[in-house]
């Protein structure tokens, strides 16, 4: 195509850029659509000034791919666009500041991954990242439902409460005022 209409055409093949600078997309329409034999399937774009990123198939995810000291590729994380854009990482999140959620029952749900492995753990760190204490189910691991909670780096829960209410404590308790 000599460019006038605006059209690059390649009958057969791949169409490959390279270039020794950058290669730079300028659309005054402020979006770049990636298309699969004329069906838009994709869209980059800015809105108001913010970088969209948008899958434009009805309930199809987006998926961040790398590779990480081998040659198989794996999904570091999706947004499922089926499920309002929740997020799933492979591996972990990290967040540099306090977590906060909104949903619609007030709550949050853990959920081990293993089914050989149910226990679910919140471990509570100092400033230098050593575990001050912990809460969750099961950290014993006698496989009963409960729920424990050890202060320190010990493996000792100092309260259990039992899914019958039942509470045991590893050492004194101590109230003040009407206990």
């Amino acid at each position: 195509s000599d460019g006038t209409n605006g059209t690059i055409f390649a009958n057969e093949g791949d169409l490959t850029l390279d270039v020794a600078g950058d290669i730079i997309l300028d659309a005054d329409g402020a979006d770049v659509q990636l298309r699969d034999g004329g069906t838009p399937m994709a869209r980059l774009g800015l809105e108001n000034g913010d970088l969209n990123i948008a899958n434009i198939r009805q309930d199809y995810d987006i998926k961040f791919k790398g590779m990480d000291g081998n040659t198989t590729p794996f999904t570091a994380l999706t947004l499922s666009m089926g499920n309002a854009g929740a997020a799933s990482f492979n591996a972990g999140a990290t967040f540099g500041d306090a977590i906060s959620t909104l949903s619609n029952d007030n709550g949050i749900t853990f959920q081990s991954s293993q089914s050989s492995n149910n226990r679910i753990q919140i471990f509570f760190k100092d400033h230098a990242g050593a575990i001050s204490s912990r809460v969750g189910n099961d950290i014993s691991g006698d496989n009963a439902a409960q729920l424990q909670f050890i202060a320190g780096t010990g493996s000792t829960p100092q309260v259990t409460i039992a899914s019958s209410g039942q509470a045991t404590f590893s050492g004194k308790v101590i109230g003040g005022g009407g206990l």
